[in-house]
């Protein structure tokens, strides 16, 4: 399926077709008369960002497995494109840059595993007037937790923040637990500020 025209608005997200077109692309699909559905991968793209589930199945309107993969190499784009529309005023001054990927197991109606990973990210709040509230530089993180397992090489880290453009933070590396119910940090870190 090609979308070349119309709209669509949610509370969280805006395209247009015409701008952008989207592609779908499914395989291997079927629907029975006791209402079980599967399909066996569907692809979901538009040039900035590429949406991949695999072994998508489920009941009626449920879904009870699949396998999801999200590749965003652009999020500038992706942000203004998709979610500036639609979001707050105050994020609506932000620049953002970078690269995100991120992939979930969803097996018996519940996430199994999840791993979000973030590289090159820059974010910038430039307001049309007055001062910047925050800035992060060279923000690199993976978030990557099983349901079977406590943690699994998770981390957030930055080259530098800023914060009311005034305090400025260096660079930090933080180790993270990540579980399915919660992110914590797994031990003392040190975050430069001023000169201590």
């Amino acid at each position: 399926m090609a979308f070349t025209a119309g709209e669509i608005l949610t509370p969280y997200l805006y395209s247009n077709f015409s701008q952008r077109p989207l592609t779908i692309n499914m395989g291997q699909g079927f629907y029975k008369s006791d209402q079980h559905w599967q399909i066996g991968q569907a692809v979901v793209e538009d040039g900035f960002f590429k949406l991949k589930a695999d072994s998508v199945s489920g009941h009626s309107t449920q879904l009870n497995n699949a396998s999801v993969q999200l590749d965003a190499s652009a999020l500038d784009k992706v942000y203004a494109f998709y979610f500036l529309p639609v979001i707050t005023q105050e994020l609506a001054q932000l620049k953002v840059e970078g690269s995100a990927n991120a992939k979930l197991l969803f097996d018996d109606q519940k996430i199994r595993e999840y791993q979000l990973s973030l590289s090159d990210v820059n974010i910038e709040h430039m307001p049309a007037s007055g001062n910047p509230k925050f800035s992060f530089n060279n923000l690199q993180g993976n978030l990557h937790a099983s349901h079977s397992a406590v943690t699994i090489d998770s981390f957030l880290r930055f080259d530098g923040a800023n914060l009311y453009d005034t305090v400025e933070f260096g660079s930090i590396n933080i180790p993270l637990e990540a579980s399915s119910q919660s992110i914590a940090i797994s031990e003392t870190s040190r975050l430069p500020v001023f000169d201590g």
